[in-house]
């Protein structure tokens, strides 16, 4: 019985990386078809923890171990086609990126390089925040976790070494210590349970765990269940999850115990799944899945703001061509002659030439944040557009107040002092929904200050009876139809939301209950909608570019607005068609009265805004 760490190169594991790769690529590129794709990043998390561990574990019962040597040889495998997509994107960056964008970029390029980019995006979290989505090297928070479990795995291997009789229990005990940190994470602050390493580091210590394992021959058909199975399992994840499903914790362990079944049922000889795995074409992805993985991303991200933020069938299999074939000179061309190029002095110039490229990189990005972006580029009224992209909605919108998002997402937070305010010798108005209802409580306030207006809103759930959602939003919207509502007699409510398909059925119903209860029911439309932040899109092209109008969601916009209207024509309450006010045609508003964006992002109004479409609102004899 030896263990697996003993064993010789595995060319289905290539295949495995083969399958995380194009996952991962589905994902970003063709969502529709792989909405779980991102499950390809746990798949690389056990192989890496794997082959590691077995490296390491080889070097230390040879006494060839070193350190230096292990860190070394990290830094030739990932640094080189690192550092080339990074000053690569720099240079397009400086070409086509707006300055917050280039600052952005800066900030990111500079954690990247010192693999502390999962600790930058997470701080970056913000439930307005768009951005984030458009920067190039969002994806480098795998390679962050990874490189900094190099950095401490080593050590953890020197320990358990030295107590190898205990050595596999410890790592399952901090496997298990792992898991149950992410899922309790995972419940309080999901964002950081996803990005950070300790709530990733049973992943990969479970790829280490199968290395270190006393490895057995196994029947044929016991291996080739136990691929067929891994696989899938990984298949599962990538067609049956998507971005609702809470993840890491629980769900992880479908594609990660997946990925282990593959490597462990792999360790026995002849199986025939594990030999289709190490084909040539999918040995062949595989070795250039790094690359691939590298520069994917960018690809898809300047390709969506510089040419068409919404790719079409033939243009999405352009992009995984291109990823592709850029994935592949990265290879040819950087990383593979980088990773085997030897000489006498090798271990000091690769050392060298990692701080000098690190250095180089980090002067790149701190010019970038020191010059701002470089906005002395931009005219005067795209600065105007492009400062909207920082615009603080939070004291319009009352977030955390009267306004529950993700950050305070209890029904404690929720100010029914301040938000449901009755004042028994004034008019009172509820605004009830979403954060596109919360968008206009600061208008209505500006433009009726003889009404009180009391607010009850909550991210992501629209005002209907039978609301589905966080329990946030559920338990905000019955406490306000079976409490607030009925304690005080409300002159008028307003419904407003993101409205979807599935709350037509539900709408007439709920204005009619509502209808018995307060003096007017007011149902507002849906708002122009953009792929893009609307500043971002003003900044980069003239107010009426056909950019810019290609970038709206005009026909879905106006067959929700007709649906509504639709379902509510026989019942008693009113209806007001945003659309309808902003829109003449295809001709959108787009500015407000001051001369700024009418939306601060891809949908939500700035105060002016709201205030303009409030003004519309009361024109048509609204708030009677």
């Amino acid at each position: 019985m030896k263990p697996a760490a003993e064993s010789s190169y595995r060319s289905d594991i290539d295949g495995l990386r083969a399958i995380a790769v194009m996952a991962v690529l589905g994902y970003h590129v063709m969502p529709h078809l792989a909405p779980g794709g991102f499950a390809g990043v746990d798949v690389f998390f056990v192989i890496s923890g794997y082959l590691i561990t077995r490296l390491l574990w080889r070097d230390l019962e040879g006494a060839t171990f070193s350190l230096a040597g292990f860190y070394e040889r990290r830094i030739r495998r990932l640094l080189p086609a690192l550092v080339v997509v990074i000053l690569v994107c720099a240079g397009v960056e400086m070409g086509i990126g707006l300055p917050d964008e280039v600052r952005a970029f800066g900030w990111s390029a500079m954690a990247s390089v010192v693999y502390l980019s999962n600790h930058y995006f997470l701080s970056q979290n913000d439930y307005f925040a768009e951005d984030v989505a458009l920067n190039p090297l969002l994806h480098t928070w795998s390679l962050s976790v990874e490189e900094q479990f190099y950095l401490l795995f080593p050590l953890v291997m020197m320990l358990a070494y030295r107590y190898r009789r205990h050595a596999l229990a410890g790592l399952v005990v901090l496997a298990g210590l792992s898991f149950l940190a992410g899922e309790v994470m995972l419940r309080f602050n999901p964002s950081a349970a996803f990005y950070l390493m300790p709530t990733r580091l049973w992943e990969l210590l479970l790829g280490g765990i199968i290395a270190l394992a006393p490895h057995r021959e196994w029947p044929r058909w016991r291996a080739e269940g136990a691929v067929a199975a891994g696989l899938a399992m990984i298949a599962y994840s990538i067609v049956l999850f998507s971005e609702a499903t809470p993840f890491p914790g629980v769900y992880a362990l479908v594609p990660v115990c997946g990925a282990a079944l593959v490597l462990v049922g792999g360790q026995t000889a002849g199986v025939g799944l594990s030999r289709l795995l190490a084909l040539s074409p999918a040995r062949f992805l595989g070795k250039i899945s790094y690359s691939v993985y590298l520069w994917h991303w960018p690809i898809v991200v300047f390709y969506k703001l510089q040419i068409s933020p919404q790719p079409s069938s033939h243009e999405r299999l352009g992009l995984i061509v291109a990823s592709l074939v850029a994935g592949y000179l990265s290879w040819r061309l950087v990383e593979h002659p980088l990773r085997a190029h030897r000489t006498g002095r090798q271990p000091r110039i690769v050392w060298a030439g990692g701080v000098a490229a690190t250095v180089v990189v980090a002067l790149v990005g701190g010019w970038f944040v020191i010059t701002e972006g470089g906005k002395s580029r931009f005219t005067g009224s795209q600065l105007g557009f492009i400062s909207y992209l920082n615009y603080d909605a939070d004291p319009y919108f009352r977030t955390n107040t009267c306004f529950l998002t993700s950050e305070s997402d209890n029904l404690a937070y929720f100010d029914e002092v301040g938000c449901v305010n009755y004042d028994p010798g004034r008019r009172n108005v509820m605004i009830l929904g979403d954060s596109h209802a919360a968008q206009y409580y600061a208008g209505l306030a500006r433009r009726r200050p003889d009404i009180q207006f009391a607010q009850v809103t909550a991210s992501g759930c629209r005002p209907v009876l039978g609301a589905e959602g966080e329990p946030r939003c559920t338990g905000l919207m019955e406490k306000a139809f079976t409490t607030y509502l009925s304690e005080h007699e409300y002159d008028a409510v307003i419904l407003a939301g993101r409205w979807e398909t599935a709350d037509l059925p539900r709408l007439p119903e709920t204005v009619r209950m509502l209808s018995y209860q307060v003096g007017q029911v007011i149902v507002l439309g849906p708002i122009m909608e953009y792929r893009q932040a609307l500043p971002r899109l003003l900044a980069r092209h003239e107010a009426t570019d056909a950019d810019v109008e290609a970038a709206q969601f005009y026909s879905e916009i106006k067959e929700m607005d007709r649906l509504i209207e639709e379902v509510l024509r026989d019942s008693p309450g009113a209806y007001f068609s945003i659309f309808d006010t902003l829109c003449d045609g295809r001709d959108c508003q787009m500015i407000a009265t001051n001369g700024q964006p009418l939306q601060f992002d891809s949908s939500h109004l700035t105060y002016q805004g709201a205030v303009d479409v409030v003004g519309a609102l009361l024109k048509q004899g609204m708030l009677r």
